[in-house]
């Protein structure tokens, strides 16, 4: 046996590096999975707060959309920041609502808007895209809900 270990001590260090080289990739995907786990119970909650917060912000803003135009706006801006700080954490479960908001917050932010929407009055226009954005808003809300009770029934 010791012979034939020193005959072939080349082969065997080879083998053991490769199966080295597979354990290292075993162990550092197992730490990407705890530390989303762990993400995901902590950060997402967190992050959940903040947008009902912006949300109920944004409810109270549009009672009076002209004189609240400028809050509006950077409430918009906190609430772009947050969904794309969001975005990098979330999985596909999500990301279709947030990318739909996001498009909603930066449409808000710019006031772009269609050709036919030139025809209706400008302050129409933008008490509407508000209004979407904020359903956008909810929407998200919705899913991070639903995301955080699926993960409690997850087998840990």
């Amino acid at each position: 046996m010791i012979k034939w270990l020193s005959q072939n001590w080349s082969t065997v260090s080879n083998i053991c590096s490769v199966l080295s080289f597979f354990i290292s990739i075993f162990a550092m995907l197992s730490v990407r999975q705890l530390k989303k786990k762990y993400r995901n119970k902590k950060r997402i909650p967190e992050i959940l707060s903040d947008l009902e917060r912006i949300s109920k912000e944004f409810n109270e803003l549009t009672k009076e959309v002209e004189q609240n135009r400028r809050e509006i706006i950077v409430a918009t801006k906190k609430l772009k920041a947050i969904l794309e700080s969001l975005k990098k954490k979330s999985n596909t479960d999500i990301e279709k609502t947030l990318i739909v908001a996001l498009k909603r917050t930066k449409q808000v932010i710019k006031n772009k808007r269609p050709v036919s929407y030139f025809f209706f009055n400008r302050e129409w226009i933008f008490f509407e895209e508000i209004w979407e954005l904020y359903g956008d808003l909810q929407s998200v809300i919705q899913s991070l809900n639903e995301h955080t009770k699926d993960k409690k029934w997850e087998i840990e």
